[in-house]
């Protein structure tokens, strides 16, 4: 079985944010072209770019899922960024935490 995933990122520089995505793709299908290693890539250069302020992971509740939330933090904490950890989270609730925790992204 295969899982069709889209990683959504929450910023709010949308330029910032476009200037990456077209760099990096994260569109995908577990296993053929979407791996943990491109959401670390991914994590990594989007941090390194934030501004101050943690950065907050969340995920759905696909299978899938730990391993990713776990590729992505690693990206995260590799530039020296704190990261929280939200859980299984809808995306206009993982908007709010950013804004009300003051996070960067």
């Amino acid at each position: 079985m295969s899982e069709q995933n889209d990683i959504t990122v929450i910023d709010q520089d949308p330029a910032r944010l476009r200037a990456l995505e077209e760099r990096l793709d994260l569109r995908g299908v577990v296993g053929n072209g979407l791996d943990p290693a491109a959401a670390t890539e991914f994590a990594a250069a989007y941090a390194a770019g934030c501004g101050p302020g943690p950065i907050i992971v969340g995920n759905d509740g696909r299978a899938s899922a730990p391993v990713f939330v776990h590729a992505v933090l690693a990206g995260v904490i590799a530039t020296g960024r704190d990261a929280l950890e939200a859980g299984p989270v809808a995306t206009p609730t993982l908007g709010r935490l950013v804004r009300s925790r003051g996070a960067s992204g």
